[in-house]
């Protein structure tokens, strides 16, 4: 029983403690152990490698990158490091390697292509391991946050699909050297509890991205991140509050023509609140030369609501033109019908004509006939007179003079019926322009309330098939 208890400590002697069995195989694996040369000498080592996403915490059009969290997996063996599956633990099939262990094995020089910065993480232990299989197997993990550039198509923007690339290649080894390869089954994987807030991982597929430079042709493999964008955010902050701007343009078509102060109001409020808003969308995206999806929305939202601002003056023109070219006759009623023209009160003509007439009907004098000592009259030649057979007949005569010359209207005055005739056609001419150019004016807002509709229907129709529908 004593031999095989000596027997089995000298077979296991992990059986001391896990720490001193992984040092003692370790130091003697690295005896003659070079970390310049290739693990299989003059043939290339295949290097498998994998990604387990975390996290993508920015994406951003104006810079025109995207920073993600990732486990960067690599695989390969050594057949320098193989040892005796008996040498560890029986409950163990691998040995984890310790820190900065890595410093003194050959590793394969994997970076990103198009990185612009990226960081390991070190709190609170360095954020990576290998572990060590019997058969020379090793496995290395590190957890990396890389920043890294995509060159976004911004064409359909807010309703795009941009597709980021990770690059991963290797840095000082050629394809004589090393070969990249995916983890079979295990290429990319990411977390389940995966969100962004403005778009959706759709897809990562895989391709390979070796490329040649004068020293040779390196290996590299590629995957691209394929992200939708979620609308959500702008049909709430964009499109909804656009399109109420433009339905309140429209409500113009339906205010009197008249009202000049509240159509212009409408229309230079709705036509600044649309190109405030339209340059607001654009201040967190890149000075692209093309035309984005946003910028054909906005600009031809601007143009409808602006069209509806256009469309008051042309009814205010109509509504002017044949007023203006009726102009009546007369000096003193010119000031009369041209502000009946320009204020629209028809009226102020019918009640200068009721006017004149009750004037012309108070300077009406009867035609008073002389009569003789029996009281009868008589024509007389010359002024009218009135005779009394006592002697009071020279103050009558000069009294009824005197009454005469007051009533007598003046020598204008005499002429009114002459002038109001023609102040009546005038007026009629007045009216029938006035009512031939207010038609107009309706019929033009009529078509408008109809017409402006239909076409922002067909644009909207047009709009979203050609930017979600069409690939």
């Amino acid at each position: 029983m004593l031999f095989l208890y000596l027997k089995r400590i000298i077979v296991h002697p992990c059986l001391f403690g896990d720490s001193k069995c992984r040092k003692n195989i370790i130091d003697r694996l690295l005896q003659n152990y070079t970390r310049q040369n290739s693990p299989h000498g003059d043939k290339p080592t295949t290097v498998h490698l994998g990604i387990y996403i975390n996290s993508f915490y920015s994406i951003s059009e104006q810079t025109m990158d995207y920073s993600v969290n990732i486990y960067l997996r690599q695989q390969w063996y050594d057949p320098r490091l193989r040892f005796n599956k008996s040498e560890i633990s029986d409950n163990k099939d691998c040995v984890k390697l310790e820190d900065k262990i890595w410093e003194k094995l050959w590793v394969p020089d994997v970076f990103f292509r198009n990185e612009k910065k990226a960081d390991f993480h070190h709190v609170t232990i360095p954020n990576r391991f290998i572990n060590l299989y019997p058969d020379g197997k090793l496995w290395y993990v590190m957890k990396i946050s890389a920043t890294l550039s995509c060159m976004m198509q911004l064409q359909k923007y807010p309703l795009d699909t941009q597709i980021c690339p990770m690059m991963l290649e290797s840095f000082g080894h050629t394809m004589q050297t090393v070969i990249f390869k995916w983890l079979v089954n295990k290429s990319v994987e990411s977390t389940d509890e995966l969100s962004m807030p403005q778009f959706m991982l759709k897809g990562y597929p895989t391709k390979d991205c070796s490329k040649n430079y004068t020293t040779g042709s390196y290996p590299c493999l590629q995957v691209d991140f394929i992200l939708q964008r979620d609308i959500g955010y702008f049909i709430i902050q964009v499109y909804i509050p656009t399109i109420l701007q433009v339905i309140l343009s429209w409500v113009a078509f339906w205010i009197n023509a008249e009202a000049i102060p509240a159509r212009v109001s409408l229309g230079l409020l709705t036509v600044l609140t649309m190109t405030t808003q339209s340059s607001g969308a654009g201040q967190s995206l890149p000075r692209v030369s093309y035309i984005k999806a946003i910028d054909v929305w906005m600009s031809v939202c601007l143009i409808f609501v602006f069209a509806s601002l256009l469309e008051f003056a042309v009814v205010n023109v109509y509504s002017r033109k044949d007023t203006n070219s009726v102009k009546p006759a007369g000096n003193g009623d010119a000031g009369v019908a041209e502000a009946a023209e320009n204020f629209g009160v028809r009226s102020s003509l019918r009640l200068h004509d009721q006017e004149q007439q009750q004037q012309q009907q108070q300077y009406q004098i009867p035609k008073i006939l002389p009569v003789n000592s029996g009281g009868a009259q008589t024509p007389g030649s010359g002024r009218n007179r009135i005779f009394y057979s006592d002697g009071a007949g020279a103050a009558a005569e000069s009294t009824m003079l005197l009454l005469s010359n007051e009533k007598s209207p003046p020598p204008k005055q005499q002429q009114q019926p002459e002038s109001a005739g023609q102040q009546s056609s005038n007026s009629a001419k007045l009216t029938s322009a006035q009512i031939m150019s207010t038609n107009t004016a309706r019929k033009i807002d009529k078509i408008s309330r109809r017409l402006f509709p239909l076409m922002f229907l067909i644009f909207n129709v047009i709009y979203w098939v050609m930017y979600v529908v069409v690939k």
